[in-house]
């Protein structure tokens, strides 16, 4: 039979052979025979069983140039060693909780030995009389979260920050009307619960004491409605302006957008989105304030869109706030001082911002906190909420009206010139940059004013057609009646001036300066020197504050030129141009006079176009409109000084504008005659002494008896007359 099972194991593979013998407990190096002597040995039972204990831990381990194991430790010993150890009391437990531990991951063969030795350690150490239990451990609690100080000041902050929610909510809502039904709710609610219990104690019989209950009830409940009237005017007190009864204002702005908007049928979804939203302030409850900009085409445009809406505001001196960003400066504080107060006492009012695209960068902050979600001032300690109220902004942007047929592109392209502006006018571009970013998110709405598209297109396809036949003669009479006062006394500058622009004709450009002293009066020029011409395409409008260098202006003028000879180039407010583009127009202004923008085509030259300046002058200056000569040279000497405040070379600013100076053929007051002007003043300076501005408390002898007196009789004429300044 062995010699039957050694062939049996012999046959086997080598590597079953070891697995056999790993299987077994056996070592399974060695030679096949080797391998199967010690299979047969141990079926034989020569070779005791392998143990299945694990070793301890606690095994020295001895250096690898040692050939000799360390003695394996009796484990059984150590156990009854460690169980016949006394602990001590206060560890007994910390002990049983360890072995019970211990007993739950150990195996399941030793779980029972260790129990069995526990128990006989413990029967050991304990007195041989009645065992006493160990006392149940005392487990620490964490102090104050279920105690009676923690709840008090979990419910102290929770009315704290209810009182926090509540203050801008009242100043949103009219908490005032709920202050005033307060009581009477208070009392009716005191009154039914009175009733009903008297109604209870009578069903229930009770004896006679129960009327003075509900007496008592009743007393109690009017004097909590006392004391919660008394709280509300507390808080209404507190909250000030929240509990203002001013009427909300009311602006119609279907009727205002349907007169300024162009006609067709393509913009009647935009026409009644942004009216709805504009008439009614926004969503209920507003948490935004509304914005919209409306974009020109032409200036004319603006001023009449912004008179349409004004005649929509129902309360116009109290719902409506007039700003003109050109003269807002750069004094955060100022702006944000106007908003705040007009905000206060209007929160729902109409704040009109023209020309934002020529606002200081420095106040992009002002307007973005104001257009913010749940936006607010901050004056003095209170804060101004700004999501009711509408603003309108305006923007002159020809150059996107070509994209008008497209409402997404005229949207999209007229924000991005807006942020274009606003950046390149700033010292760190990269901070306005992403601060008009922020201005385009908050506008809800981009409105296009002004005529439909498609006429811009056919007056230049007219013009191009009709320029090199007939020119594009100005019509310096026309143009004159639309920007100087009315009036018979008014028709001898007219002459003059259309006189001494004829007569450059033919040797130079006929060159004009007109002196604005409103922006309207400015801004409109452009307009009325496209009617005065045969076509819009005739005219090239620049603004001064827009142009940055040289060859910009030089490769303007020079293109427009070549495309419309005997065209118009008006140069708007030409006091605020850089000073170094003042070489490049006093080239163009002399005699034979020519521009060069150096793009390979040549020179043109400028003989034949007629140049008209804007510049704005203070009230200094048309005080002195009865004297010809005073009033000229006050208008040079003003232009002279704004360039050289804004050089950084004041030598050579003060030379180049003494040059255009010699080169200027006319100049002429547009606005107001000297009456008038003198009036308005007067006038102003009035509003201001009443305002308490010490500055304006002087006022001269003969501008009050202007303002009194009315101006010179129908049939005299000024003493004024515009006459030519050869140079």
């Amino acid at each position: 039979m062995s010699q039957q099972r050694e062939e049996e194991l012999g046959a086997l593979p080598y590597r079953e052979l070891q697995a056999r013998a790993k299987d077994a407990g056996l070592k399974a190096s060695g030679k096949a025979d080797e391998l199967v002597q010690r299979l047969l040995a141990y079926e034989a039972g020569e070779v005791p069983p392998p143990t299945t204990v694990r070793k301890s831990g606690t095994v020295a381990k001895t250096p690898r140039t040692s050939k000799r194991a360390a003695p394996s430790p009796d484990k059984a010993a150590l156990l009854r060693a460690a169980a016949s150890t006394p602990l001590p009391t206060g560890k007994k437990e910390a002990a049983q909780e360890g072995e019970q531990a211990e007993e739950e991951e150990a195996p399941r063969s030793s779980r029972g030995v260790r129990r069995r030795l526990s128990a006989q350690a413990a029967a050991a150490a304990s007195p041989a009389a009645t065992p006493r239990r160990a006392a149940p451990k005392q487990r620490p609690t964490t102090a104050g979260i279920a105690t009676p100080v923690f709840r008090v000041l979990l419910l102290t902050a929770l009315a704290a920050a209810l009182a926090s929610l509540a203050v801008p909510y009242c100043q949103q809502h009219d908490c005032a009307e709920l202050a005033r039904n307060l009581p009477e709710l208070a009392s009716e609610s005191a009154a039914r619960l009175a009733a009903e219990a008297c109604s209870r104690a009578a069903a229930i019989s009770l004896p006679d004491g129960a009327a003075g209950l509900y007496a008592q009830a009743r007393e109690r409940a009017l004097a909590a409605a006392d004391a919660a009237q008394a709280q509300w005017a507390a808080l209404l007190a507190r909250l000030g302006k929240g509990s203002s009864t001013a009427p909300p204002c009311q602006f119609d702005a279907a009727s205002a957008l349907q007169v300024i908007m162009p006609r067709g049928d393509q913009y009647a979804a935009l026409r009644q989105a942004a009216a709805a939203a504009l008439s009614s302030g926004g969503a209920e409850p507003a948490d935004k304030a509304l914005a919209a900009l409306l974009v020109c085409e032409a200036a004319d445009d603006c001023h009449g869109a912004l008179h349409v809406a004004e005649q929509a505001v129902a309360a116009a001196d109290s719902c409506l706030l007039h700003l003109d960003a050109r003269h807002l400066g750069a004094d955060k504080g100022a702006l944000q001082e106007q908003l705040a107060s007009f905000l206060s006492a209007s929160p729902s009012g109409l704040v009109v911002l023209r020309r934002v695209d020529q606002m200081s960068p420095e106040l992009l902050p002002v307007l973005i906190n104001a257009l913010s979600e749940q936006g607010a001032f901050q004056q003095g300690g209170q804060a101004v909420p700004t999501t009711r109220a509408t603003f309108l902004l305006t923007a002159r942007m020809p150059e996107v009206f070509a994209h008008l047929s497209e409402e997404i592109k005229f949207k999209q392209e007229a924000k991005t010139r807006l942020v274009v502006d606003l950046a390149l006018r700033a010292a760190d571009q990269d901070t306005a940059k992403s601060q008009a970013n922020a201005l385009r998110r908050r506008i809800d709405f981009v409105v296009p004013i002004g005529p439909d598209p498609g006429r811009q297109a056919a007056a230049e396809a007219a013009a191009e057609t009709a320029a090199p036949q007939t020119g594009c003669p100005l019509q310096v009479a026309r143009l004159l009646q639309q920007l100087l006062p009315s009036g018979a006394h008014w028709d001898g500058l007219r002459s003059s001036a259309a006189g001494a622009l004829a007569r450059r004709l033919g040797t130079k450009a006929p060159v004009a300066l007109l002196a604005c002293d409103k922006d309207e009066g400015c801004d409109s020029l452009a307009a009325e020197a496209q009617r005065a011409s045969a076509s819009p395409a005739c005219v090239l409008t620049l603004e001064g504050s827009q142009l940055r260098s040289s060859k910009e202006l030089a490769s303007k003028v020079a293109a427009f030129i070549r495309r419309v000879p005997g065209g118009t180039v008006v140069l708007n407010r030409v006091d605020k141009m850089p000073v170094e583009l003042l070489s490049v127009l006093v080239e163009a202004l002399v005699p034979e006079g020519t521009l060069d923008p150096a793009d390979g085509i040549g020179a043109v030259s400028t003989v034949g176009t007629t140049f008209l300046l804007t510049a704005h002058a203070p009230h200094e200056v048309f005080v002195h409109m009865s004297d010809e000569h005073r009033f000229r040279q006050d208008a040079h000497l003003h232009l002279a000084s704004e360039f050289q405040s804004r050089a950084t070379n004041k030598q050579a600013a003060t030379i180049l504008a003494e040059a255009l100076q010699h080169r200027i053929d006319t100049v002429v007051p547009v606005g107001s005659s000297p009456a008038a002007y003198e009036a308005s003043v007067a006038h102003q300076a009035a509003s201001r002494r009443s305002q308490g501005d010490p500055s304006q408390w002087e006022v001269k002898p003969e501008d009050a008896a202007a303002a009194a007196g009315g101006g010179a009789a129908d049939g005299e004429q000024p003493d004024i007359v515009a006459e030519a300044i050869v140079s």
